[in-house]
């Protein structure tokens, strides 16, 4: 769930529906749902399917990288889904890929940053949490942002 003050930046709302309607647009098994959207007059109110709190970092220790491998073809799969309907992530870490409930089936979550894009055309935009950025971000060049979500995945399993 999340909750966004509605007295805050016209922006921060605007991207909380945002994030809404991309989690509710996306039918992917391992892309969470976002199920509702509530107004107050105060909050922006946001839920999603139940997950079962934890992210990758606490299901994997160190070094399991056989455990994480079913974990990256689920997250390969989501990426590709995504992108094939023009969408790119822009922060894909471990924090953000939970697994659902109690099975063994993960889900990318928080689509507060995802943008359009159109296959093709570079873009100079930034985002995401720096540590899993691509190079080509930091260098603040045009880039893939396509490519940029493959890198952040393949830096996220690589710390696992």
């Amino acid at each position: 769930m999340y909750i966004c003050d509605c007295s805050a930046f016209f922006e921060a709302n605007f991207r909380l529906m945002a994030e809404f309607v991309i989690g509710n647009v996306l039918d992917h098994p391992h892309l969470a749902k976002n199920l509702s959207l509530h107004r107050s007059e105060t909050h922006l109110l946001m839920t999603m399917e139940t997950m079962d709190g934890q992210d990758l970092f606490e299901l994997f220790p160190p070094g399991n990288e056989l455990d994480a491998r079913p974990v990256l073809r689920e997250m390969l799969s989501a990426v590709a889904y995504m992108h094939a309907n023009g969408i790119v992530h822009r922060d894909i870490k471990p924090e953000n890929i939970f697994r659902a409930g109690t099975t063994n089936n993960y889900r990318l979550i928080d689509y507060g940053t995802c943008e359009f894009f159109e296959p093709g055309f570079p873009t100079a935009s930034s985002s995401g949490t720096l540590y899993y950025r691509a190079p080509e971000l930091l260098k603040g060049t045009y880039y893939d942002p396509s490519k940029a979500d493959i890198w952040s995945l393949g830096k996220t399993l690589f710390n696992l």
